[in-house]
């Protein structure tokens, strides 16, 4: 979450000590989703239910926090309150040795980053013939056991239809920008010509380093002589491209790796591993419900980092109401067999919440000749409310 101003003023020194021996955040630089790097920020984690994208946990944190330090903490910190029969559901920043350790027994979920080198190799030589079509419509995938750093678990080498498209289409583009980027530095040498030739040597083998997909071959170096009657050299070459880290990452388009510590299929089979972790995106729902400026929830005009954590608490506590509340109503409408129509009037059972409040923000109670009358009320905006009404009903029932 980006801030604006200081927030470190030199005569709030001391007091800004004081406060950070209390384990008060600090806001400061650090890597920016918002791409404002100038910007100072804190930090804001978040955990929430698979069922109903309800937030279980959020936690504040100092803006130069990182992912791979902080999400065991938000997993131990959640079971030291309500320590439940559960699988925990993270993205690759939870995968490291030292993570994966600390973890002991609990029952994990996450994708394997391609920085690990066992990660590529297994995803590059997985073969085409052993994958097996999935559920979910354009994926498939293949199981195979691992032992990483002393913990066996299983990996899911998963391949998207799509996914793969697009990595492919990625992949051209950048084999063309760089190959465009060769053709033009050789021109480079041909009409700026170097007074030095191990300088221009020295040159040409740096920008070969630079190279990915492509390097410089058959390099030839021409003298000449400038209008000065001086020495001069330019550089020819051949392009060629290397065919071994090409055909890797083409093998590798499209396929990522989920791992689990679950050993037992029954317990949690390929089919529920990729579900569960696809399903993960319930935590980028409630960040973008909290940065959303419809909602004005992430408005911060405090300077206090104490307040600021007290912001955080709050746009927590707003996250869990609009979840409860979009939950609710999904569950009578999935219940009953009703729908509504979205924003491009197709009807559904998953609403969001934010589409409903719309929906009733032209409904207004007018009062004529000290008679009441409620303007737009339709059949639509009726039957929504009657959903809600019966799920009241029954909750304080049940309560």
């Amino acid at each position: 979450m980006s801030v604006h101003g200081e927030y470190k003023l030199k005569e709030e020194e001391e007091e800004n000590q004081q406060e950070n021996s209390e384990n008060v955040i600090e806001i400061t630089y650090g890597y920016s989703q918002d791409k404002r790097p100038d910007l100072k920020q804190f930090m804001l984690a978040l955990m929430v239910s698979s069922d109903g994208d309800v937030p279980l946990l959020m936690r504040t944190g100092s803006g130069n926090e990182s992912d791979k330090n902080i999400f065991p903490l938000i997993i131990k910190a959640y079971q030291k309150n309500l320590n439940l029969e559960t699988i925990y559901v993270a993205d690759s920043a939870l995968y490291t040795a030292k993570n994966l350790h600390s973890l002991g027994e609990t029952k994990w979920l996450t994708r394997v980053p391609f920085s690990l080198k066992k990660a590529k190799e297994i995803a590059e030589k997985a073969k085409e013939a052993e994958f097996q079509p999935s559920e979910k419509n354009g994926y498939k995938y293949q199981e195979k056991p691992v032992n990483y750093q002393g913990i066996r678990q299983r990996w899911l080498v998963v391949e998207s239809a799509a996914r793969k498209d697009s990595n492919l289409e990625r992949l051209s583009d950048k084999l063309t920008k760089e190959k465009e980027k060769i053709v033009k530095q050789l021109l480079n040498w041909q009409q700026r010509k170097k007074l030095n030739l191990n300088e221009l040597k020295l040159e040409v083998k740096k920008f070969n380093e630079t190279l990915k997909y492509h390097q410089l071959g058959e390099l030839k170096y021409q003298e000449n002589l400038n209008n000065q009657k001086e020495k001069v050299y330019s550089c020819q070459g051949k392009i060629e491209e290397k065919a071994e880290i090409i055909k890797a990452e083409t093998e590798r388009a499209g396929r990522f790796i989920i791992a689990t510590n679950v050993l037992d299929s029954e317990q949690l089979s390929a089919e529920e591993m990729l579900h569960e972790y696809k399903a993960r995106q319930s935590c980028e729902r409630g960040f973008r419900f909290i940065k959303d400026p419809l909602f004005l929830a992430d408005s911060v005009f405090v300077k206090n980092p104490k307040r600021i954590e007290t912001m955080g608490f709050l746009m927590g506590v707003c996250l869990l109401v609009y979840s409860l509340g979009q939950r609710m109503l999904r569950g009578e409408l999935q219940k009953r067999g009703g729908k509504v129509k979205n924003q491009l009037g197709k009807a559904t059972d998953k609403p969001t919440l934010r589409w409903i409040f719309q929906i009733l923000q032209g409904i207004h109670l007018v009062k004529i000749n000290a008679q009441s009358h409620i303007s737009n009320l339709t059949e639509e905006i009726l039957d929504i409310l009657e959903y809600f009404s019966i799920y009241c009903q029954n909750y304080y029932q049940v309560s």
